[in-house]
């Protein structure tokens, strides 16, 4: 019995100190230099920066066993979760640099990689050489691999340059597993899902700035967006916030919300230029960007052009006059620079387009993040497959797919208004209209045609000085649909859809952080 209870004592001990909590602050991981040192004149550096946690969990049995076996009348066991979000930079000097990219959770393969880079000088036949994930973008042309994806090539990529002329050569493999299901409402056929109004996808599409953003909607009577031919995105460079130690393949830079304003919320620090279709994709012509993943704040620098839409081609005039410079002016620093740190400081401007925690109502980039696009829970999804309706759930199990006068909520949201045929069908087929603007679904996205969706909205769109967006007839940023006034019950009072001045109000999903009244 003493022995026992001396068991049980100890148990009691153990489970009391596995389980107190932690009092300390959570977050991102504080970079790591594993390695900085000279290797004669040559500077050696390898840092890690990240996340990985570990969750347990002790669980304890009682067993009614008919025994006298003590032991045998208790259990107990051990569980544990590690999951890991980290990336491992590196250089030795300025020419070789290796970078490592592992998360645990990520939604697709290629968001973890690993590169090895050579850089060359200006002057340089062989400008870059790269092994490992490596990707190939030809001006003009889709990008080589399957699905418009092309970062799921493994092998060595080298580019040469001979005067105006450039040579990428690749020799690689393609990394892919193709598959095919049947899909019912983003899930396998067989297995509907529901998605709730406030489950939105956040911190994947953002606007580069607000007169892209008073642009994109509404869309037109063929469902494709407008667009401003003389305001698209010129040269860019997309840039994500790091903690690792500086050196001189990174910048220092600041980024504010808005770049000719010092005066705005900014985001000071240490940044890595992101690779285009690795990291994310840009729209240039529509000037919104998709990322990949998102593990700090997210700038850009940018120049805007116009652009032909009968030749398809981008004017080479660029306009510079919103307040970003690119890396090639802090390079030509560091190269010029006997303490590039300190001489370097404060040359580059950003624009922010995500701050450094997880968006959130009180967020000041938060009017930049799409509120629109929900995940299907799949991709690469057939549409033939696909089936899909907007239910109203009155509670009870009465669940409503049209309205009072039988419209369905699939066509009053923008979603179906024509038949297979593309042709006009009033109160639509049933069935969601393909288009690119309303689907992605190589991502498995669906993209409802406003801002706001599921926000009644009677009140016009004005820009930042009191001026209705659109002259010949009213828009809107959330819902401005008289079927839908008393179903969505919160009204919008956000005339600029800027999230910020008093008195701006609006339904809790997009207002409010107290998950509580969503």
């Amino acid at each position: 019995a003493m022995v026992e209870n001396a068991r049980q004592e100890f148990r009691e001990y153990f489970i009391k100190k596995l389980s107190k909590k932690s009092h300390g602050r959570s977050g991102a991981g504080a970079g790591i230099s594993l390695i900085n040192t000279k290797i004669g004149e040559t500077d050696v550096e390898l840092n890690i920066s990240g996340n990985i946690s570990v969750e347990g969990a002790l669980v304890f049995e009682e067993k009614d066993l008919i025994t006298t076996n003590l032991r045998e009348s208790k259990s107990w066991d051990l569980e544990i979760e590690q999951t890991q979000r980290f990336t491992i930079d590196g250089n030795i000097g300025n020419r070789f640099f290796v970078k490592i990219k592992q998360d645990s959770e990520a939604d697709f393969t290629w968001e973890n990689d690993l590169t090895i880079e050579y850089k060359g000088q200006k002057n340089d036949i062989l400008q870059k050489a790269e092994a490992g994930n490596i990707n190939l973008s030809l001006e003009g042309m889709d990008a080589v691999n399957l699905g418009g994806a092309n970062s799921s090539l493994f092998g060595i990529k080298a580019v040469h340059q001979l005067g105006p002329v450039e040579i990428q050569s690749v020799i690689a493999r393609e990394q892919v597993k193709k598959s095919e299901k049947t899909m019912e409402g983003g899930a396998e056929s067989g297995t509907p899902t529901s998605i709730n109004d406030y489950n939105f996808i956040k911190d994947r599409y953002f606007f580069i700035d607000d007169i892209f953003k008073a642009n994109y909607y509404p869309l037109s009577g063929t469902n494709a967006h407008f667009y401003d031919t003389s305001y698209v995105i010129g040269q860019f460079e997309i840039y994500q916030k790091v903690t690792t130690a500086e050196n001189p393949a990174l910048i220092q830079a600041d980024a504010y919300v808005y770049p000719q304003d010092s005066t705005s919320y900014s985001v000071g620090g240490t940044w890595v230029k992101l690779e285009e279709n690795m990291d994310y994709e840009i729209d240039r012509i529509l000037g919104y960007i998709r990322m990949n993943s998102v593990q700090n704040a997210i700038a850009i620098a940018y120049t805007t052009t116009s652009f032909d839409p009968n030749n398809q081609s981008f004017d080479a005039v660029q306009d510079t006059t919103n307040g970003t410079n690119f890396k090639s002016v802090y390079d030509e620093c560091v190269e010029s620079s006997t303490d590039y740190q300190e001489e370097c400081k404060g040359l580059i401007t950003l624009k922010l387009l995500k701050d450094i925690n997880p968006s959130t109502p009180n967020s000041p980039t938060w009017s930049l993040m799409f509120k629109n696009v929900y995940s299907l829970g799949g991709s690469n999804i057939e549409s033939s497959g696909l089936e899909l309706e907007i239910v109203r759930d009155l509670g009870g199990g009465d669940e409503r797919t049209h309205s009072e006068t039988g419209i369905s909520y699939l066509s009053i949201f923008g979603l179906d208004s024509e038949n297979e045929n593309h042709q006009k069908v009033d109160g639509g087929d049933g069935k969601i209209d393909l288009y690119g603007s309303l689907l992605n679904l190589a991502y498995g996205e669906l993209i409802l045609p406003t801002y706001l969706p599921f926000a009644y909205d009677n009140t016009p769109r004005r820009d930042a000085y009191g001026n209705l967006i659109t002259e010949d007839f009213d828009s809107y940023w959330g819902m401005n649909n008289s079927e839908l006034e008393g179903v969505l019950e919160v009204e919008l009072n956000d005339a600029d859809g800027d999230f910020l001045d008093d008195g701006d109000t609006g339904p809790a999903m997009y207002y409010d952080t107290n998950q509580d009244d969503i």
